[in-house]
């Protein structure tokens, strides 16, 4: 449950590596020291992209996420915005977002640089994490909601061809977005 997924490898926060326990470490508590709206986080995704790739982020919605998700964009980079089923198109560059990755979401293209996003989430499974494994997650900076153990919300309901039309009518209207990028993935 307790994770940081780069490149979509997943680290098991009982990962006898020491540089695991510090990056864990230091992740948690920039982001408990930097977003405003911090709150319990089971789970940290890291993503780098560059302006070549083809495969950041397509559509898609995040089954395993409880809700909701703060994400920050890092480096020196354009475009790569955030777009979200419910609130459109949102910069995450130098500044946290708050959005709810249980509703459909994706990313739009890089036009120049590097870009490094951090996402923070409370996974769906979190309640279920033995005792002893929590402790030592939370030794690290996770910290879990207090209503863990209750049923989590589920998320809600939504046509994933409505969401992509949406997706596609915002590429058509964002300059330099390719016409097939909605498509992808």
């Amino acid at each position: 449950v307790t994770a940081l997924r780069t490149g979509g490898v997943v680290l098991s926060q009982t990962a006898a590596e020491p540089a695991f326990h510090v990056v864990a470490q230091a992740l948690c508590a920039f982001y408990h020291r930097t977003c405003a709206k911090a709150g319990a986080v089971t789970s940290i995704q890291v993503n780098r992209a560059e302006k070549t790739a083809t495969d950041v982020a397509a559509l898609h919605v995040d089954r395993s996420n409880r809700g909701p998700s703060h994400i920050i964009g890092l480096g020196s980079y354009a475009g790569g915005e955030l777009w979200t089923r419910d609130r459109g198109v949102l910069d995450v560059r130098h500044k946290w977002v708050e959005f709810d990755g249980r509703r459909y979401h994706g990313v739009l293209p890089l036009k120049d640089g590097l870009r490094y996003t951090l996402i923070f989430w409370v996974h769906a499974d979190a309640h279920r994490l033995a005792p002893r494994l929590r402790r030592d997650a939370e030794r690290l900076g996770f910290s879990f909601p207090s209503d863990a153990l209750r049923s989590t919300v589920p998320p809600p309901r939504e046509s994933k061809a409505d969401a992509r039309a949406a997706f596609r009518q915002c590429c058509r209207e964002t300059p330099g977005v390719p016409d097939d990028w909605a498509d992808t993935g």
